[in-house]
Parts: structure tokens; C-alpha cells; sequence
């Protein structure tokens, strides 16, 4: 009975390290799937009047793509989706500039406090949240719609 549990242990050990090593394969293959950068190299060389090597200059520039290497589309893409969000939403910079500054600072009662800017924010905060809110959905439903295109 003892050789029997040796023997059903010793197999059940056995069978726990084939299925880690089963892991490290699918491992290394989504490694082999990765995306692999395009690279260009460019070496600029000076030479003296006798053909002597004087200056030496490279630049190496690495290139990525993530919708399987068409950046043109990923491009228009993206710049119709800018085109798009610029329509609906004011640039943030004005946003801020305009709920601090509406109309003269110097007509509200709390301008002279310490906290002034950030009492202001505060006060806008809710607004902020609900503007980034919907800037995220509108940027959601595009490239969800953008899938849904490519799909077709």
C-alpha cells in the first residue's frame, strides 16, 4: 500500500511540473509576436581635403506601429478624431482661463483672499469632471465606431 501512495505521489509531482513547463511555452510564443520597431540608421561623415576622417555623426531612429504597420491609417484616424473633439470641447486652457476670469476678478469679494485660484477651481470642479466625462465617452465611441468600420 506504502509503494502505491510513493507511486501515485512520485506521478502526481511529475504531472504539476509538465504543466509549467506547458506555461512557459505559450509565454515565449506571444513573445515572439511582439511588435517590432522599424529601424533607420543614418551616418554623416566628414572628411579633410587629404581624406582624412575629421567628423562623424549618426542618428538611429526607431519607428513603432500599432495597427500592423499601416501608420497612414492610424494617422487619418487619429486626426479625425482630433477634427471631431476640437468641434465639441473648447480647449481646456480656455476653460480655465474663462471660469477664473469671467468678467473682472477685481468685482468678487473673495479676489483679495490667499486662496482665491483655489477656491475658484473648487467651486468648478464638478464642471471639470463632468467635461473630462464626456470627453472620454466621445473619444470611446469614436474608436469604438473605428473598429466597427474595420470589422465591415
Amino acid at each position: 500500500m506504502k509503494k502505491l501512495a510513493i507511486f501515485m505521489l512520485m506521478a502526481l509531482s511529475f504531472y504539476n511540473c509538465q504543466s509549467q513547463h506547458n506555461k512557459e511555452k505559450s509565454d515565449i510564443e506571444v513573445q515572439k509576436d511582439t511588435i517590432k520597431p522599424q529601424t533607420k540608421i543614418k551616418v554623416n561623415k566628414k572628411y579633410d581635403e587629404f581624406g582624412n576622417l575629421i567628423a562623424l555623426d549618426s542618428t538611429y531612429s526607431y519607428f513603432y506601429s500599432n495597427i500592423k504597420s499601416d501608420s497612414i491609417l492610424e494617422r487619418d484616424i487619429f486626426n479625425q478624431f482630433k477634427f471631431n473633439f476640437d468641434k465639441q470641447f473648447t480647449p481646456l486652457d480656455s476653460l480655465f482661463t474663462n471660469d477664473f476670469f469671467n468678467g473682472s476678478p477685481f468685482n468678487k469679494n473673495n479676489f483679495y483672499t490667499d486662496d482665491f485660484f483655489e477656491k475658484s477651481f473648487q467651486s468648478h470642479q464638478k464642471r471639470i469632471d463632468q467635461i473630462l466625462k464626456r470627453m472620454d465617452s466621445v473619444k470611446n465611441d469614436f474608436y469604438i465606431n473605428q473598429k466597427n468600420k474595420k470589422q465591415l
